[in-house]
């Protein structure tokens, strides 16, 4: 679980999701260009290096279907958004190129698709190439008559939990949303987070309906939240492991404590006799180590299978490896050792005349 979710951190999701707030703008008077106005009064911080406008919260699903110009099918998640959009999240533009306000995109319908949209409908090379849309809801593709025309390929990008493979995604151009826009991304510096915020917050003041509080989260948390559920059951097993382990030390204890007890008179002649610390430690830690390795083989299964099971749920995943399962057995196998030599170690080193005389 530990390396499953460190590998879920980790994973590239095709865009820099650090240092990126997002913020939910209805508290925004509807109508005027307050959403423009906000986004200049942003801009006028050095530390804001970037700002966009999203129709819809970034993690909402919203499916639809279009047709390229052969009549393929294809369905995709769709985000309206400005011309900043690829540029604030640092996306990769794989081949073509970002929206331009210099070659008049939003009269042109112009769309950015990933790779997998492109992989859907069939095209080598999807730069040119035109879906055509229902036009229901295609407030953007009014002018364009409901088609779109791809002007860039950005890599894969992942807008969900890792649950889920990448979908094919489209991003279309509405740069004239403004005041229906319902979330803003803005990206700042690391270097004073702090009074960048202050700065912010003291402009959506001059905007924002009376009372109003500044509503912000940080893009990178608003992700991590995905895998909540997955860290408060793996914190769960982590305890329940602990716990476990705790029980058979004192299992482990309880059974050296008996065994010494019945085997003293032979400690005591062994020792004797010459035996060292280490030859009687060795002596009565061996069926231990055997029920140990007995105990491991009987739960290595088991461990594989509910192992594989919980991968499952993820359709990025890491790969089960035979030395995760060793390294767990040997830890298993080091905890109980040291259990029972610290009781073996304290009969081997007493006295062998005390030994003898025990009764």
């Amino acid at each position: 679980m530990f390396y499953q979710l460190r590998f879920v951190k980790a994973k590239d999701l095709g865009f820099n999701k650090e240092f990126v707030i997002s913020i939910d703008t209805d508290a925004l008077p509807e109508m005027g260009g307050h959403y423009d106005l906000l986004k200049k009064g942003f801009l006028q911080h050095h530390k804001v290096v970037g700002c966009t406008m999203v129709k819809y919260p970034l993690m909402d699903e919203s499916w639809y279907e279009g047709k390229g110009e052969k009549g393929q099918s294809v369905w995709a998640r769709r985000h309206y958004v400005d011309y900043d959009f690829v540029k604030t999240l640092e996306m990769r533009v794989l081949s073509g190129r970002d929206f331009d306000v210099r070659a008049n995109d939003q009269v042109k319908g112009s769309a950015v698709v990933n790779e997998a949209f492109a992989r859907q409908i069939g095209w080598e090379d999807p730069i040119g190439q035109t879906i055509a849309f229902d036009g229901r809801g295609v407030q953007s593709l009014r002018r364009s008559n409901g088609v779109a025309r791809i002007v860039g390929v950005v890599q894969d990008f992942y807008l969900t939990p890792l649950q889920q493979k990448v979908q094919p995604t489209m991003l279309l151009l509405n740069s004239t949303m403004g005041d229906e826009a319902e979330n803003f991304l803005v990206r700042i510096k690391p270097d004073d987070i702090a009074g960048t915020l202050k700065f912010m917050e003291a402009e959506w003041k001059k905007i924002a309906l009376a009372n109003e509080p500044f509503y912000f989260t940080f893009l990178d948390d608003d992700i991590e939240n995905y895998y909540q559920d997955f860290v408060s059951w793996s914190k769960i097993v982590g305890y329940a492991t602990v716990f476990a382990v705790f029980i058979a030390c004192l299992g482990a204890f309880g059974l050296t404590a008996l065994a010494v007890a019945r085997r003293t008179k032979e400690i005591g002649i062994r020792k004797a006799m010459g035996a060292s610390v280490l030859n009687i430690v060795s002596l009565l830690s061996r069926d231990f180590v055997v029920l140990v390795l007995i105990a491991n083989l009987c739960a290595l299964p088991l461990t594989f299978l509910a192992s594989t099971w919980w991968l499952q749920n993820f359709a990025y995943r890491i790969g089960l490896t035979v030395g995760v399962f060793l390294l767990g057995g040997l830890l298993t196998l080091l905890v109980v050792i040291g259990t029972v030599s610290i009781q073996t170690t304290t009969a081997a080193r007493a006295n062998p005349v005390d030994a003898l005389r025990y009764e």
